[in-house]
């Protein structure tokens, strides 16, 4: 009999009495399908076990009943149970089974009451190959027990027919590689014609990659029909389903390695490859590519030679571009050839990269990779100097800049043309931020004057004092003159330009004429400076002066009325040099030197080193 609780209502009095019995309800199911649709656990599971019990009564209303418990853990097994106390294998009983639970595939007892009431049926097992397709673990069981009494064609068309190509997404597909390798066991033929079938180069591409990795895992050795598919389908592929379709062909055909490995390098080159695909095609290629193969070589150099427009779409694209440079200096071991023609073009792109404008918030990384590359290589060649060079023709001052110092710090592998490439901007150019640019490039070192001959050195002084005569580059060239310092020639020039009322420009001036004994005049000039930089030069200057017979004694009073005003300059460093210097005079200046130190005027010197350099220089007096 069925527990009585079944047919209990637990209608509760005011006075708090317990439910009545309803024994006229005894053989009335109703309240078990009630509380198999609205009950609590334990209501439905001994709903289950009364409909064990009395439910071959109505079978019609019992068995949808019982497959509404498949989902609940503590009810399913009960329900299976109880559907077989109440039902024996036959069409109707399963008809009736399918129609009230046509997804019992997903549960594991519905499985088993599936089997148990028609395992023999063609709709129970093509439901369990759906159950497989979901990668149900019950349904390959299942799946494995029906197996050798199926169908062969009729499962393959079910394998091959259902999700597996209908679905994109690709979820899980565990069981259902276990069930393909079961059939693969029985029927290779079979299913590999019904894999042919969807490798058709009119199918999608996502389902040419999904059906030649599948046709590669079942294949039985290199089967020609199978890899003429795939070279076919090699070309209706592109991103990751081409890596798919390459993978696979290989795997089933390793004679076919160059075909898979062209259609790769052709992919590396599209516009449309994205960066990170990029970098997995060269992945692949690394290990499937051998050392010097031309079929290779050839494409990877052509994605070099055209990588400019990539690498001025997105910084990002630099990656790809350093992992094909890396990959070719493995591949090509022998000319090397590909190579260096690889680095001579990457570093022209480069160069021309460098002639994007900066921005003050964002510096492109364009010239310190092209002097990386320049330096790891064996420095830039002349066709790059001159492109770095067209950015000093530029208005922006920032591009200006960013070129000019490219050019200063990337290695030159002819350093001696670097400065006759740099002399005829000088001369040739109209504007002058293009000859200043290429004036402040210039390398006047020792070592960069060097490797020049002398009529080259004569060149270089002769375009720099004609630059000078032009008011807005007069103060570089004379800066820029100085390893010339002791030439006549310059020293007139320098002379000349000291009179100018441009402080800067008397400056560099007296820098050229310090280098040799600096005119007197020109002293005077410098120490009544208002600039407290140029008096300082001029100081420097009378020290490496004073033995020269133009600062003979006569001079010296002079001397020592020009700097005593300087004892009291508001720069200590004017004033402790001016004090050094009258303790150094001589005959006639001494007395006005040691007058001019002395304590006095209204407003005593009251900084210390001052004070102490003036003792000192009493004291050199006395």
């Amino acid at each position: 009999m069925a527990p009585l609780s079944v047919y209990c209502s637990e209608t509760l009095g005011s006075e708090g009495q317990g439910g009545a019995l309803h024994l006229a309800l005894l053989a009335d199911l109703e309240p078990a399908f009630q509380a198999i649709d609205s009950g609590g656990r334990e209501a439905r599971l001994e709903a289950v076990l009364a409909l064990g019990a009395l439910g071959e009564k109505c079978p019609e209303r019992s068995i949808p009943a019982l497959c509404q418990c498949w989902g609940g853990w503590h009810t399913a097994e009960a329900a299976f149970q109880s559907l077989k106390r109440i039902c024996s294998p036959g069409p109707e009983v399963l008809s009736m089974f399918l129609t009230a639970s046509p997804h019992f595939y997903a549960h594991e007892f519905g499985v088993k009451a599936a089997l148990y009431l028609g395992s023999d049926s063609p709709q129970v097992f093509a439901s369990i190959v759906t159950g497989v397709e979901q990668n149900s673990s019950f349904c390959l069981d299942a799946f494995k027990e029906l197996l050798p009494a199926a169908d062969l064609p009729q499962t393959i068309q079910l394998l091959l027919g259902g999700s597996l190509f209908k679905d994109r997404s690709g979820s899980s597909v565990d069981c259902l590689g276990q069930a393909l390798a079961l059939v693969n066991e029985r029927d290779h033929a079979g299913l590999m014609e019904g894999l042919l079938a969807y490798l058709d180069p009119t199918q999608p591409a996502w389902v040419l990659a999904r059906a030649s990795a599948w046709a590669a895992e079942l294949a039985q050795g290199e089967e020609e029909t199978l890899v003429q598919a795939l070279l076919a389908a090699l070309g209706h592929v592109s991103g990751d389903d081409l890596l798919k379709v390459a993978q696979s062909l290989v795997r089933v055909s390793e004679g076919s390695r160059l075909q898979a490995l062209e259609a790769l390098c052709a992919e590396l080159k599209k516009d449309a490859t994205s960066c990170r695909f990029r970098e997995v095609i060269l992945e692949e290629t690394r290990q499937l590519a051998v050392p010097d193969e031309v079929q290779v070589l050839k494409p990877l150099l052509s994605f070099i030679e055209k990588a400019e427009p990539i690498l001025k779409t997105a910084d990002s694209n630099w990656a790809p571009v350093t992992g094909t440079m890396k990959l070719l200096d493995q591949l090509d071991q022998t000319s090397r050839s590909f190579f260096q023609k690889a680095i001579r073009h990457l570093t022209r792109i480069l160069a021309r990269l460098c002639l994007a404008a900066p921005t003050w918030w964002e510096r492109p990384k364009a010239p310190e990779r092209l002097v990386r590359l320049a330096r790891d290589h064996g420095g830039a060649e002349h066709e790059t100097l001159v492109q770095l060079c067209e950015g000093f023709k530029c208005q922006n001052d920032l591009l200006r800049h960013q070129c000019r110092r490219t050019f200063a710090v990337i290695p030159k592998k002819a350093p001696e043309l670097a400065n006759l490439l740099l002399l005829g901007l000088i001369k040739s150019e109209e504007f002058s931020w293009t000859k200043e640019a290429a004036m402040r490039a210039l390398d006047l070192s020792a070592k960069g004057l060097e490797g020049l001959e002398p009529d080259q050195k004569e060149d270089i002084k002769a375009s720099l004092l004609q630059a000078a005569e032009e008011p807005f580059l007069r103060c570089l060239a004379l800066s820029l003159l100085m390893p010339f310092a002791k030439d006549e020639g310059v020293r007139n020039a320098a002379l000349k330009y000291s009179e100018e009322s441009d402080v800067y420009v008397q400056r560099e001036a007296l820098r050229v004429l310090a280098e040799d004994v600096v005119p007197f005049d020109c002293l005077v000039r410098s120490l009544q400076s208002q600039e407290r930089d140029n008096v300082l030069l001029g100081l420097e200057a009378l020290a490496r002066s004073e033995l020269s017979s133009e600062y003979s004694e006569y001079r010296q009073q002079e001397l020592s009325a020009l700097l005593a005003p300087l004892l009291t300059h508001r720069s200590e460093e004017v004033a402790l040099s001016a004090a050094q210097a009258l303790g150094r005079m001589t005959g006639e200046g001494k007395s006005s030197a040691a007058a001019a130190l002395r304590p006095r005027g209204i407003w005593p010197e009251t900084r210390p080193a001052v004070l102490q350099a003036r003792r000192e220089a009493l004291q050199s007096l006395a």
